[in-house]
């Protein structure tokens, strides 16, 4: 797979379903990059080096499967002034199966670089298997790492509310995954509305609610 180099500020979105891939990128100096991946049973492998100082890359992922979803992301942060932050967004269906394993590396003689990692999953039901294991690899001391996890079931008040308003079941769900995903679109300037909503119906599509 050849590797991309990312020189200008910019926005990517990236549609792993059922497949398989490897995608590389190189980022150059002094830019913004945001990118989104949707992903629905795939096994995928992202591989992320900095080439200069002062690089900031925001990377969003909405998985939505209803089988089993493998990826391994490698992210080495060779430069001072680097930010990568990563959030993950997963709608949880019965029997899901997740294996995500993260390799950060924060390498030597570096100063003020930093990589964040959370994760927040919503489940639809009641039997998931999650496995996420970022492995931190940290060479310099002026630099930070974090991870952080949630798990929870949609908010029952604010569905009850939704359905004090006249909304069914399945419209007040949908509404409250409206809000998660419009949460991470928000960042994308560079994405229309016909966009949004494209990427909204692929994964309202492919997750089944348990009522």
């Amino acid at each position: 797979m050849e590797t991309q180099t990312i020189s200008i500020n910019k926005d990517i979105i990236n549609k792993y379903i059922c497949t398989t891939a490897t995608e590389k990128f190189l980022l150059d100096q002094n830019i913004c990059f945001n990118y989104l991946v949707l992903v629905s049973n795939a096994d995928i492998n992202i591989d992320i080096q900095t080439k200069w100082n002062y690089v900031e890359w925001n990377i969003f992922a909405i998985c939505f499967w209803k089988w089993k979803l493998k990826s391994k992301i490698k992210t080495h942060i060779k430069n001072s002034e680097c930010k990568i932050n990563v959030f993950i967004l997963s709608f949880l269906q019965d029997n899901n199966i997740i294996d995500v394993d993260w390799d950060v590396v924060l390498g030597k003689n570096i100063s003020n670089s930093q990589w964040h990692l959370m994760e927040k999953n919503i489940i639809f039901w009641d039997k998931i298997n999650v496995k996420m294991a970022p492995k931190l690899d940290v060479y310099s001391q002026n630099v930070q790492a974090t991870h952080g996890v949630s798990i929870d079931k949609i908010d029952p008040e604010k569905k009850f509310y939704l359905k004090s308003r006249g909304l069914s079941n399945q419209q007040s769900i949908e509404l409250i995954v409206h809000s998660y995903i419009q949460y991470i679109l928000k960042h994308f300037h560079t994405i229309d509305e016909n966009q949004k909503k494209e990427i909204e119906n692929i994964i309202l599509s492919n997750i089944q609610i348990n009522d």
